[in-house]
């Protein structure tokens, strides 16, 4: 699973309706994705927390702007940063002025 699968997949997994498969894949991609990690503990909380203060569910517009700011997010933190070179280029030497 990558980590765009696991935002595709996220609601189903935090509400218990991701099929066995689904959740052995996303449990693997969280065990070497410390990321995604984060990301899936921060929306797990967000969720707890919300249901306990209203008792019901997430309204749906609010859902869907959480899930696109979280993967804009996601796919930011996951991006491989650009490496840049730290050798300098080789100068040509100046031409010795001729006499």
């Amino acid at each position: 699973m990558t980590c765009k699968g696991i935002l595709d997949t996220l609601s189903d997994y935090l509400e218990g309706d991701a099929g066995v498969s689904v959740c052995n894949e996303i449990e693997e991609h969280l065990d070497g994705c410390e990321r995604c990690r984060m990301h899936v503990d921060t929306m797990r909380a967000i969720v707890t927390l919300y249901k306990g203060w209203r008792g019901d569910q997430i309204p749906d517009d609010v859902s869907g702007r959480l899930q696109e700011a979280l993967a804009e997010t996601v796919e930011r933190a996951c991006r491989k940063p650009t490496r840049k070179s730290t050798v300098k280029p080789r100068r040509k030497p100046k031409p010795k002025p001729k006499k």
